[in-house]
């Protein structure tokens, strides 16, 4: 991740807030597994993650936002997130 790197580098200011916007890869077959990596990399530099299930330019995305698909990526984000 190079987002990884830089993070590694970056010297917070206090009072500055960081988030992170983990999310789907265009060529992944696991969109859950991509989400899952990105929060296990970048989270524990962050102050929130944004988890992005709206991009025109990643195919399928959008299906992730019907009812089914939407519960079973936030249950493993927050299950994610529970244990860094």
């Amino acid at each position: 991740y190079k987002a990884k790197k830089r993070l590694e580098k970056y010297q917070r200011t206090e009072g500055t807030v960081l988030g992170v916007n983990s999310g789907k890869n265009k060529l992944s077959e696991s969109y859950t597994a991509d989400y899952v990596q990105g929060i296990r990399e970048l989270a524990p530099f962050a102050d929130y993650v944004v988890i992005n299930i709206s991009s025109p330019n990643t195919p399928n995305l959008r299906k992730l936002q019907d009812k089914s698909p939407l519960e079973e990526l936030l249950s493993t984000a927050v299950n994610q997130i529970k244990q860094i």
